[in-house]
């Protein structure tokens, strides 16, 4: 009886390890596959940490985007500096265009300069002798005789004559230098320079001597009249 006991008991032993290794078993089986789970939930946060850091990693490229848009800005500098540089462009038109008109000012001014410059047309026959006319009747070194065709009343002007050379020799010379005459019917303007020892003292004036019986002739009040302003008046 005692020995059935035992065997019982052995049995039941055994029975409740086989249990007891079954429930063991089966709590290795979920540890395990907790601890699979954990590993592969790490390893799922791992990969996601990974991505994150790769997409930080990344976004300096986006940075790099946001700098190339920063930098649009100087784009925007340059581009409204253009307006600018057309603006001075155009402002410096008018100063090319008025640069462009000086030229043709110029190419005026050298023309009344080359007028200016250029030389007075010689007198005609006659112009050239109602100046020589006038040239020897008020040379205050000319003889007299010389005068005399010449000169309206010269019979009656010689005794002032006199006087008259007297003042040109205090001058150095008194005589009238014509530079020009122009001829109307019998009356010619003759214009001149007065002239005291060759050097002019007055010039352009302007008188008038008259065609008489085919002479250039002074008449007497032009004649008295210069030598009053020469203060030798005509006596008589």
């Amino acid at each position: 009886m005692e020995t059935k006991r035992v065997g019982r008991l052995t049995v039941r032993l055994m029975a409740l390890c086989a249990a007891f290794a079954f429930v063991a078993a089966a709590c290795g089986s979920d540890a395990t596959t907790e601890a699979g789970t954990s590993a592969s939930d790490s390893g799922s946060d791992s990969a996601s940490a990974s991505a994150s850091a790769s997409a930080s990693a990344s976004e300096p490229a986006d940075d790099g985007s946001a700098s190339a848009s920063a930098s649009e800005p100087a784009s925007d500098s340059a581009s409204a500096s253009e307006p600018a540089a057309s603006d001075s462009a155009s402002a410096s038109e008018p100063a090319e265009d008025a640069a462009a008109s000086e030229p043709a000012e110029d190419t005026e001014e050298e023309a009344e300069g080359e007028d200016a410059a250029a030389p007075a047309a010689e007198p005609t026959e006659e112009e050239a002798a109602a100046m020589a006319a006038w040239a020897i009747v008020f040379d205050s070194a000319a003889e007299f005789a010389d005068k005399a065709p010449h000169l309206e009343d010269a019979a009656n002007l010689e005794v002032s004559n006199q006087g008259y050379i007297g003042a040109g020799e205090a001058m150095g010379g008194i005589s009238l230098a014509p530079t020009s005459a122009t001829i109307e019917g019998d009356t010619a303007t003759v214009i001149y320079d007065v002239l005291f020892g060759g050097n002019a003292a007055y010039n352009d004036l302007d008188g008038t001597i008259t065609m008489i019986d085919g002479v250039w002739t002074v008449s007497r009040d032009s004649y008295c009249g210069f030598l009053a302003s020469a203060r030798t008046p005509c006596e008589g």
